[in-house]
């Protein structure tokens, strides 16, 4: 039986049906400060759409956000449970105000500065189609060297994911996936909130469960406002598909707790992937790690349009 590695190392990148190309750009690149990596196309359906990457300098997993800018497709959804509703950033200690105020600045309602876990943040809405954001202070000691953006200095610039919430109406059957089939581990409950951490936890390996019983679940399709699939990082090439997927930790197969599909290697950036859904969740994967070079290898293509 083929064995994945003892555990998954933390956030790879996330994938978010938006509305228009140039909304994603005027904030994840005007706004957050990130660097629009690659533009490629989704060939998926009727119609091709844009498939933006945005991150850091490399493009470094655990900094990639990606984008379907759906609308001219016509591809509609509802956000609710079931689904990822939060992809939180780290941004260093002190600069909560900064980023509260250059928000506001560029007309993206922004909540008041709230805490969970002891951690400060922001809370706020992509203007452009809904998706939620955070912004969450925490000191990511150089993990992920931000882009030098023109729009947003350095010194106060976002490093990479934090984390990434998903909204449940109850947690039974994911806080059993998630110990069983990736291997987290607890951190404690918060109010509402319930964290998962990869291994010792850190920047882009930890996981927020928040439990809404009144929330009615959000549709399965691809639509706008709702993001696609989650995927996780994977230390080797050892991440394979179908019913023999297990942990050298449990002796229990996904196959018995998800359903399980495979991705071939294809692009620069989506290495292999073994895909599985759990029940009122969404689509989650493990991947193995996109080389540093093909990255770099796009470097110089710095954009605000599209």
């Amino acid at each position: 039986m083929m064995q994945l590695p003892e555990r998954v190392e933390g956030l790879h990148h996330i994938t978010v049906a938006t509305g228009s190309a140039q909304g994603d750009v005027d904030l994840l690149v005007k706004t957050l400060g990130q660097r629009l990596v690659k533009k490629t196309m989704f060939y998926d359906g009727a119609r091709p759409v844009y498939h933006l990457y945005f991150g850091n300098e490399l493009g470094e997993p655990g900094t990639l956000y990606t984008t379907f800018p759906v609308r001219q497709a016509g591809y509609t959804g509802k956000r609710g449970a079931g689904q990822i509703s939060a992809v939180s950033y780290n941004a260093p200690v002190g600069t909560l105000s900064w980023w509260q105020e250059h928000l506001i600045k560029r007309a993206v309602t922004v909540s008041e500065v709230r805490e969970r876990f002891g951690q400060k943040y922001l809370s706020f809405e992509h203007p452009d189609c809904g998706v939620g954001f955070e912004i969450i202070e925490q000191d990511t000691d150089g993990q992920f060297e931000p882009w030098d953006s023109p729009y947003v200095p350095k010194e106060v610039a976002l490093r990479g994911f934090h984390s990434w919430t998903a909204t449940l109406n109850r947690n039974e059957e994911m806080d059993s996936f998630m110990r069983n089939a990736w291997n987290l581990k607890p951190q404690g409950r918060d109010g509402n909130y319930q964290r998962y951490a990869f291994g010792n936890g850190g920047a882009a390996k930890v996981l927020d469960v928040y439990i809404d019983e009144d929330e009615r679940p959000g549709t399965w399709a691809l639509g706008e406002g709702q993001v696609h699939q989650p995927r996780l990082k994977s230390p080797t090439s050892t991440c394979r598909p179908r019913s023999n997927l297990t942990w050298k930790a449990s002796a229990t197969p996904i196959s018995q707790i998800a359903s399980t599909a495979a991705t071939s290697n294809r692009s620069t950036f989506v290495r292999r992937a073994a895909c599985c859904s759990k029940p009122r969740s969404r689509l989650v994967s493990p991947m193995t790690r996109a080389p540093r070079s093909s990255a770099a290898r796009s470097r110089s293509r710095r954009s605000s349009k599209v």
